[in-house]
């Protein structure tokens, strides 16, 4: 599946959940108690959180022209694979600068979502690095096992509909991302 598919996909279910999720006029108890309102420091963080992997494209992805084409792998293919890697790798380069660019989290569950969305983006930074390494030297009739492996894991590259189902899952950092456009909230 395409990530533009998968994105609409991901966009289409969290409508329907939110949808779910807010039907109905909000009940009231007769409490005194009113939940606090979320900061709109933290809902900014959000907003600037989730928009971090906009520096991915959802268009990324290894091109396998041989199985487009129906046909053996062969040394003609590796030069695409390579080329392909080390676009990914720019890419994620680029991912790495806009994690960074994303201010301190308000919250400490804001700093550890930030702290882990960086080193998943590491890690998959380093997992590319690996089939970068491996692409010039790899068996040719193995080169398709490297594609597919390349291809699924830029697959699952975080995109910004993703981040607060993933990340902000604590309860002040989910109501944010509820608030927040990028995170796919809506904006008071």
């Amino acid at each position: 599946m395409s990530r533009t598919a998968a994105t609409v996909l991901a966009a289409a279910i969290l409508s329907l959940a939110s949808a779910a999720c807010s039907a109905g006029e909000p009940t009231q108890d007769g409490g005194d108690e009113s939940p606090a309102a979320v900061s709109e420091a933290l809902v900014d963080w959000a907003e600037a959180f989730c928009a971090a992997p906009e520096a991915i494209p959802t268009d990324l992805y290894i091109p396998f022209t041989a199985a487009a084409r129906g046909a053996e792998v062969t040394e003609d293919d590796r030069r695409p694979l390579i080329d392909a890697l080390a676009e990914v790798d720019r890419v994620l380069a680029d991912a790495v600068a806009a994690v960074d660019a994303v201010p301190a989290g308000p919250t400490p569950e804001a700093e550890a979502a930030l702290e882990q969305y960086r080193a998943d983006v590491e890690e998959a930074r380093s997992g590319f690095a690996e089939y970068a390494d491996l692409a010039p030297v790899y068996p040719v009739e193995q080169l398709e096992d490297l594609y597919l492996l390349a291809g699924m894991d830029a697959m699952n590259l975080p995109y910004p509909l993703m981040m607060a189902e993933t990340y902000l899952t604590a309860a002040d950092l989910n109501e944010a991302a509820q608030k927040a456009p990028a995170c796919g909230g809506a904006a008071d």
